[in-house]
Parts: structure tokens; sequence; C-alpha cells
């Protein structure tokens, strides 16, 4: 298929569209990570039990550094320390920079 066909043509047509609505993509091959943190609760949390989910959506550099974190969402006080962690957290090397959707689970 050339890239100059008519649905190759309409594929792009609807991922520009998207991405001026603010659609959010999604990486569809995940990268290899290599270091994570655990997040740190504050008392509050710890003492309230309180569990849950935080999804974040983070860009990794080629180098495998994260550049970028955005909260998805998950409970308020759970995403400040997840965003914390994940910021601190490597990825394999690779030829460009990743889009990628995690979840950080806080369990008691």
């Amino acid at each position: 298929m050339k890239i100059t066909e008519p649905p190759f043509r309409l594929a792009i047509l609807c991922i520009l569209c998207c991405l001026m609505q603010g659609v959010v993509f999604a990486a569809t091959s995940e990268r290899q990570l290599t270091h994570t943190e655990e997040p740190v609760c504050p008392e509050i949390v710890k003492a309230s039990h309180i569990t849950g989910v935080v999804k974040l959506q983070v860009v990794v550099s080629p180098v495998g550094t994260v550049t970028k974190v955005t909260l998805l969402g998950g409970n308020p006080m759970l995403a400040e320390p997840a965003i914390r962690a994940v910021q601190h957290w490597k990825y394999a090397a690779a030829d460009s920079e990743s889009l990628l959707t995690v979840e950080v689970r806080f369990n008691q």
C-alpha cells in the first residue's frame, strides 16, 4: 500500500482531527520498565486506609526518562504521591518518544 492511497489519508485525517479535539491516545506497544519507585503516601492516607487506582498519561523520552505526567483519573488524595513516584520511573531506551497510560495501584 502506498502512502498516498485514500484509506491511509483518511486515517491520518481522522487522527489529526482527534488530536485537535483533545482525544488522548495511549501507546499500543509498551516500553520495558527498568526502575520503579513506590509512592510515599501521607500519614492521613495510610491512617484512613484509602485504596484505589490512579491512572496517568506518561511521556517517556527516547533515553527512557519520564518527561511529563498527566493525571487521567483516580482519587485526588492518591494522585500526588502517584505522580511524584512515576516521575522517577525509568524505561528502556527506544528510537523515539513514547506516550503511555499507566496505573498506580494503592492497596493497604
